[in-house]
């Protein structure tokens, strides 16, 4: 793993030997996390300091195409294929939390509900779908 500066940027390569499939920052800046068509890593993030809060092994079928903070950055979505993971996330910890099944094609987008205890999801079956996700 390596942090590259430049005058104005960083540069993080975490995975050198896979392929990067999607990104998701968290909405207070604080935890980055990165999907590869093997891995699932979340970072913690301060200023140019970052740690490993935790990474997974992923899925055999599909990488993930999407990731997703939930507002309070408590709660990551991850969509894989026809199905949804949630992830737990806090300053030291990353659990899977649950999975979503129930679309018949792949998930396109999720969208976090005000009251953070629902997800509407998206998917090219034509369906959206209201979920009720557990709590941290």
């Amino acid at each position: 793993r390596s942090l590259e500066t430049n005058d104005d940027m960083h540069t993080l390569q975490p995975f050198p030997d896979d392929e990067i499939t999607a990104v998701a920052l968290s909405a207070d800046g604080a935890c980055l996390a990165v999907s590869t068509t093997t891995t699932l890593a979340v970072w913690h993030l301060d200023e140019d300091v970052i740690h490993l809060i935790g990474q997974q092994a992923l899925y055999e079928q599909a990488s993930v195409h999407r990731l997703v903070f939930a507002p309070d950055g408590a709660t990551l979505a991850a969509l894989h294929h026809t199905t949804v993971h949630l992830w737990h996330v806090t300053n030291v910890e990353l659990s899977h939390a649950a999975v979503i099944r129930g679309h018949t094609d792949r998930v396109n987008d999720v969208a976090y509900m005000p009251q953070q205890s629902c997800i509407m999801t998206a998917s090219e079956d034509g369906t959206l779908r209201r979920w009720q996700i557990p709590l941290a």
